[in-house]
This record gives structure tokens, C-alpha cells and sequence, in this order.
């Protein structure tokens, strides 16, 4: 069950309001039973001996209540002394005293059970509900029929005092009931109060939201241009050499730079600013590179994966990855051919994500390569904390990573 948020403004206002209402409870009942029980007492004097008891013990009982709060406001201990005694006493009025008409007591039970709910709680409440059914069942089913033949006709004094009874009853439980219905309307009304405080809230932080996300797109939107910028620099610096060393350096640069400025392309064109969706990422990036090294070549490429997104942490090292995996196919595997065919596939196993990355081609070796984009992917794959394995056969090079720390 759910517990209410006690840093609440709604529920320190309502518990606020609880708290009066209990404390003057206490104060009102006091004093009406001091009255209706004075009452009470003197007439039963006159008329029957056992409820003139029960109605001085309720008179006594009033006036130490009423002390009690004068002197201490403690409303829970009058609450839980009028609940418990209140049934005690009526229960044992139904089943001790067969000369009585109890009309009455079954109303002083309800407003004793009424008044636990309310002041102590629902626990105290069902245990003195409890307790009243037992009597009144053992009532009717071994005191009733010695009732009825013990009960003398009344006269009209005992109903008239029978009448003023079961009105203190009947008035005592109605203001207990009018109690339940102005709580449950301050509550209703505190309620509404909160809820159009919250919608004005959410109103503001969706505002400050949006703003936020239109700056964080603007903040990928200018990172993406400014590493375009980079790239066309490098670009021009590039043409100016005529060493075809260093235009290989060049361009190795540049597509490392480029694998990162698409991230924050993608980034800025969604919805989401914290997920890159993967195979539309790495499309982009894979038709970007067949342009700058497979531009006369016809390569088919295949993606496939069970992973939709990676996060923010993840796909920097993993696009750089995949840079170098797809740079190597289109420069070295594919050296000598017209067409070639790449798969990659990406899918989850438990907690690792399993990465394969096959062409049909044939790479050149590590001792043939004095470049460190191999050691660049031990690099990456050593900071996504997985594992590689290379498989080389004379028409297919196959990558397969495991990874056990990727962000989706």
C-alpha cells in the first residue's frame, strides 16, 4: 500500500486540519456528555437503577475527560477512553441487563465505533467494531427472549426518557457523520487546491524543458558544424601535400572527425538527446566512407540488430570502432576488387552485446600494416570492456566483439 508523501504541503495542511478537528471533537463531546449524561443520570434516578449506574458512570466519565483536556489537550486519550468504554459499557448493558429497553445502546455503540475510526484509527476502529457485533450477536441469540419477557410495559416518563437517549445517540453519531462529511470536503477542496499548483509546476518545468532542449540541440547542432569545419580545414590542408603518405594520414583523420560529427548530427535531429538510434547511424557513416575510399567500387552493405539505441557513453568509442573496421574493409579488403559485401550485426546475450563485423575480402596483415588503426581497435574495444576475436580465411575477414559494457 502506498504511503503518503509526508513532505507534503497537502498532508501537513491536512493533518493540520485533522489535528483541530480532533482536539475540538474532544472538547465538544466532553462537554455534551457531561450535559446529556447529567441529564440522563437525574432521570434514570427516578426510574431504573441500573441505568441510573451507567449514566453516572458516563457523567464521571465526561467530567474527568473534560479536566483532562483542560489541563493537557490530550484528544487521543479521551478519544480512546469514550471509544473503549463506550462499547465496554454498552456491551455490557446488552447482555447484563434484561429489565432495560436497549434501543439506545446499539446508537452509542455506533458513535463509539464512529468516534475510534476517526480519533484513533482504522486498526482501534475494526477491533471495537468486532467487539460490538460479538455483543450484539450474543445479545440475540441468549439475552433477547428473557429481555422480552422481563420488559415491563413503559410509562410516560420512561419513554420520554428513552426518547432523550436514543436523540443524544442519534445526535452524537449525526455530528460525528457531519464530521466525516466537512473532512472529506476539505480534503476534496485542499486536493484541488494542489492539483492546480501541480499543473502550474508542470506547465513551467515542460517550458524550462523544451528551452533546455532547444539549447542542448543548438549545443550538437554548432559542435557538429564546428568538426565540419575541422573537416574541410584538414581537407584543404590535405590538397595543398602532394605527399600521398601524408594525404592518407589526411584522410584517416578525417573520417575519424567525421564519425564523431555524425553522433552529434543525429543527436540534434531527434527527439531523444540522450540514445543515437544505431542502424541509421551507422549507415550515415558507412555511405560517408564508401565515398571517400570506395567511391568507384559497388558495396553492398547489410545491418542488422536487435539493439535500437546506444547511449551517449557508448557510441563515441563505438562509431570510432566501427570507423576503423569499415575504413580497413574499403582501403585493404576490397584493394583488388570491384564489389564487395560487408555485414555487421549487433545483438544481445544476457549482459553482453555480441558485435560481428565480416567483408568478404582479405585484410592485410598486422606485421604488413605499420598504421595504428588495429591497435586503435584494441584501444576501443578495451574501453567498451569486451573482448575481440579475428577469423581470416582467403575471401572473408570476420571480426566478432563482446561487450560488457555498452550503454543502450
Amino acid at each position: 500500500m502506498p504511503q503518503p508523501d509526508t513532505q507534503s504541503p497537502l498532508y501537513y495542511s491536512m493533518k493540520e486540519y485533522l489535528e483541530t478537528i480532533r482536539l475540538k471533537l474532544a472538547y465538544r463531546i466532553s462537554v455534551s456528555f457531561l450535559i446529556i449524561f447529567m441529564v440522563l443520570t437525574y432521570a434514570y434516578y427516578f426510574d431504573s437503577f441500573e441505568s441510573f449506574i451507567t449514566m453516572a458512570f458516563g457523567f464521571f466519565l465526561s467530567a474527568f475527560c473534560l479536566i483532562t483536556l483542560r489541563i493537557s489537550n490530550n484528544y487521543q486519550l479521551v478519544i480512546y477512553i469514550y471509544s473503549i468504554c463506550g462499547v465496554l459499557v454498552t456491551s455490557y448493558a446488552l447482555i447484563m441487563f434484561h429489565e432495560t429497553i436497549h434501543f439506545a445502546d446499539m446508537l452509542w455503540m455506533l458513535a463509539a465505533v464512529s468516534l475510534a475510526f476517526f480519533g484513533i484509527g482504522k486498526k482501534a476502529g475494526f477491533i471495537l467494531l468486532a467487539i460490538s457485533l460479538i455483543s450484539i450477536t450474543y445479545f440475540i441469540l441468549y439475552s433477547l427472549n428473557i429481555n422480552i419477557r422481563v420488559v415491563q410495559e413503559r410509562t410516560l416518563y420512561q419513554e420520554v426518557t428513552l426518547v432523550m437517549e436514543v436523540a443524544s445517540g442519534f445526535g452524537i453519531t449525526i455530528y460525528l457523520f457531519l464530521i466525516f462529511h466537512n473532512f472529506y470536503q476539505f480534503s476534496q477542496k485542499e486536493m484541488m487546491k494542489v492539483n492546480e499548483e501541480l499543473l502550474a509546476q508542470n506547465a513551467l518545468i515542460k517550458e524550462q524543458d523544451e528551452e533546455k532542449t532547444i539549447l542542448v540541440r543548438e549545443v550538437h547542432h554548432r559542435v557538429k558544424n564546428n568538426l565540419q569545419i575541422i573537416i574541410s580545414l584538414l581537407r584543404t590542408q590535405a590538397i595543398e601535400v602532394n605527399d600521398p603518405r601524408v594525404d592518407t594520414h589526411f584522410q584517416e583523420s578525417i573520417s575519424r572527425i567525421m564519425a564523431m560529427s555524425h553522433i552529434h548530427k543525429k543527436l540534434y535531429s531527434q527527439e531523444s538527446l540522450k540514445n543515437v538510434r544505431f542502424s541509421a547511424y551507422l549507415k550515415d557513416l558507412a555511405n560517408d566512407l564508401i565515398g571517400i575510399y570506395g567511391a568507384h567500387k559497388k558495396i553492398d552493405l547489410t545491418i542488422t540488430s536487435s539493439v535500437e539505441q546506444i547511449g551517449l557513453r557508448s557510441i563515441v568509442p563505438l562509431g570510432l570502432l566501427f570507423n576503423e573496421l569499415l575504413s580497413n574493409s574499403l582501403k585493404y579488403a576490397f584493394k583488388e576488387m570491384e564489389t564487395g559485401n560487408i555485414t555487421i550485426n549487433l545483438s544481445k546475450e544476457g549482459t553482453d552485446f555480441l558485435i560481428t563485423y565480416k567483408d568478404n575480402g582479405n585484410w592485410i596483415t598486422r606485421e604488413e600494416y605499420k598504421g595504428f588503426g588495429l591497435s586503435l581497435i584494441d584501444t576501443l574495444t578495451e574501453q567498451l570492456d569486451g573482448t575481440k576475436e579475428l577469423f581470416t580465411s582467403e575471401n572473408e575477414t570476420k571480426y566478432v566483439f563482446r561487450l560488457a559494457n555498452l550503454e543502450i
